[in-house]
């Protein structure tokens, strides 16, 4: 989420990118189970990830380069849902919350276990929510659909809730990549700039600068990887890029935690498939010699 978390960064937040319990290497057993797909606990799971977003918001305020009086929650998918649960039960000072495509349950393209219990949990949120929320979701949606998402929308503005919904363009193959690909923030950086607007949440009157890597692509790299690469160079650390020597061949990692493993990735990631000897040419946004 490097470039997700720029775009707000640019906007002047403070911007906190972190892992809920279970998810990746985060600490601890996985909180947000739902139980069966027959019979789900959807708003149980949707408490447990936001008692989590509210745990690191009060660590935040404890750090001395962090501005007090003001914070909002970002969330995509099961994260954007977790958010939604937030706002029923806001932390002191949460401002505003920003969800994309939320929801749980999605098994298969367009099919969710227990469309009822989801519905009726957006229904239990919202009783009580009264925090503004913009609500995002693209038209191609797979994980949920318009279908659905009017289902979950009606819901929860019936029961109480204030929410702002957009409907994004169709985006991709699946538009639940909307937020979490970096080609999408064109898209919906106007939709932020105006909700932000709206709820007296602008906190600049320009984007601050940030100026791209001058780095030239390795010029054995055909289009896509010139591509790939212009991607590798707007992602976070720890990264590094791979290529084959005298081939188009490349393998890229990004966001690890030491620039070893992410050496170690992406020469893994270069060489898979082939028997091809690569080697790192970039790390960090550094050619390497």
């Amino acid at each position: 989420m490097w470039a997700q978390a720029m775009a707000f960064a640019r906007r002047g937040w403070v911007a906190v990118a972190f892992l809920r319990r279970g998810y990746g290497r985060s600490e601890g057993e996985w909180a947000e189970t739902y139980g069966s797909c027959s019979n789900p606990d959807y708003a149980r799971a949707g408490r447990a990830g936001a008692e989590d977003i509210a745990a690191v918001a009060k660590f935040m305020a404890t750090e001395p380069y962090v501005s007090k009086g003001k914070w909002i929650s970002v969330g995509v998918s099961a994260g954007a849902f977790a958010t939604v649960a937030l706002t029923a039960d806001p932390p002191h000072d949460l401002a505003a919350a920003l969800s994309f495509a939320p929801g749980r349950g999605s098994t298969t393209p367009d099919a969710v276990c227990g469309e009822k219990q989801l519905t009726s949990a957006f229904a239990e949120f919202g009783k009580t929510s009264r925090i503004p929320l913009l609500w995002v979701s693209a038209e191609n949606d797979h994980f949920f659909g318009l279908r659905l998402t009017s289902q979950f929308t009606s819901a929860f503005s019936n029961a109480g809730g204030h929410v702002t919904f957009v409907k994004a363009p169709p985006f991709g193959t699946d538009g639940h990549q909307l937020f979490s690909v970096a080609s999408g923030i064109p898209i919906w950086s106007p939709v932020l700039d105006r909700f932000l607007a709206s709820n007296n949440l602008m906190l600049r009157g320009r984007l601050i600068d940030v100026p791209a890597p001058n780095v030239a692509a390795p010029s054995n790299l055909k289009s896509n990887g010139r591509e790939a690469f212009r991607t590798y160079l707007d992602s976070g650390p720890n990264k590094a890029f791979a290529v084959v020597a005298g081939d188009s061949r490349f393998g890229w990692a990004t966001g690890r935690r030491t620039i070893e493993e992410a050496r170690r990735d992406a020469l893994g990631l270069c060489a898979s498939g082939a028997n091809a000897k690569c080697t790192v040419v970039n790390a960090n946004n550094k050619p390497v010699e």
